[in-house]
C-alpha cells in the first residue's frame, strides 16, 4: 500500500523537480517526460516538438530526453560540476550513476582530483549497473520463495558483488566485476537465499550450495545458446 510505513521514499524523482522547479521559475513554462507522464501514444513526439519550437522553456526528464536528440539552442548541462568534485575532501569517490549522461563525465571527476570513479556506462571503466545484482538478486529471491527483499537482502548481494573481484586486481579503475563473471550470478544467488532463510523470509529453504548450482547451470545454458546463435547466423 502506498501509506505503508515500511516503503522508505528514495531520490527526489521527476516530478518533484518539476515541482520545484515551478515555484523557483513561476513564469516559465515547464513540461516533464518520464514513464509516467509517456503513457499517451503520441505525447512523447507531441512534448519534444513543443520543445523543439520554443513552447516548453524548461523540460525535465529521464535519460530518455539524451537519447541521440538534439535541439538548437540548447544545453544538456549536469547537475555535478568540477568545482564541487574539487570541494570535497581529499581523494574522493563519485559515483555518477545517470545513464547515458552521467551527472558528470567521468574525465571531470578525475581531472577534478576524484580518486576512483564509475558510472553506469559499458564505455567507461567500473561500470555500476544494476545488471550486476538483478539477475542473482531475483534468482536467490524466487528460489527461496521470499517474502520480501530487504535492505538486508539487498546489502547480502552488493557485499558479495564486491567480493567477487579478488583482492589482487583491485584498482582504481577496477572496484567491480563485469557482468561476464563466471562466478558472480551464481555467487550473488547463493548468498541472497542464504540471508532470506537467515531472516526468516523464505517460504521454501533449500539445500546449501543448490541455488549456486541450479544459477550456475541457468547460466551454462544461456551461454551456450547464444554461442550457438552467433555461430549460426555470423559462421566463421
Amino acid at each position: 500500500q502506498c501509506a505503508d510505513p515500511k516503503i522508505r521514499h528514495s531520490g527526489t524523482g521527476t516530478q518533484k523537480v518539476e515541482e520545484i522547479l515551478g515555484k523557483l521559475f513561476p513564469k516559465a513554462r515547464i513540461a516533464r517526460m518520464d514513464a509516467d507522464s509517456m503513457t499517451r501514444k503520441e505525447a512523447y513526439r507531441e512534448t519534444l516538438g513543443a520543445f523543439k519550437e520554443g513552447r516548453i522553456d524548461i523540460l525535465v526528464g529521464t535519460q530518455m530526453i539524451a537519447k541521440g536528440l538534439h535541439f538548437p539552442n540548447v544545453t544538456l548541462v549536469g547537475i555535478v560540476n568540477a568545482d564541487l568534485v574539487r570541494s570535497m575532501n581529499r581523494d574522493p569517490i563519485v559515483f555518477a550513476m545517470a545513464n547515458p549522461v552521467p551527472e558528470i563525465m567521468p574525465e571531470e571527476s578525475l581531472a577534478a582530483g576524484a580518486s576512483i570513479v564509475a558510472t553506469g556506462r559499458f564505455d567507461y571503466p567500473n561500470q555500476c549497473n544494476n545488471v550486476l545484482a538483478f539477475p542473482g538478486l531475483m534468482r536467490g529471491a524466487l528460489d527461496t520463495a521470499a517474502t520480501e527483499v530487504s535492505e538486508a537482502v539487498c546489502l547480502a548481494a552488493a557485499q558479495t558483488i564486491a567480493a567477487d573481484i579478488p583482492d589482487q586486481m583491485l584498482a582504481a579503475d577496477n572496484i567491480l566485476p563485469t557482468p561476464l563473471s563466471d562466478s558472480l550470478y551464481a555467487s550473488v544467488a547463493e548468498s541472497v537465499a542464504t540471508t532470506i532463510v537467515e531472516l526468516g523470509l523464505a517460504r521454501r529453504i533449500p539445500a546449501r550450495g543448490e541455488v549456486f548450482e541450479s544459477t550456475q547451470r541457468c547460466r551454462r545454458a544461456v551461454s551456450w545458446r547464444l554461442k550457438q546463435l552467433m555461430e549460426d547466423h555470423f559462421p566463421g
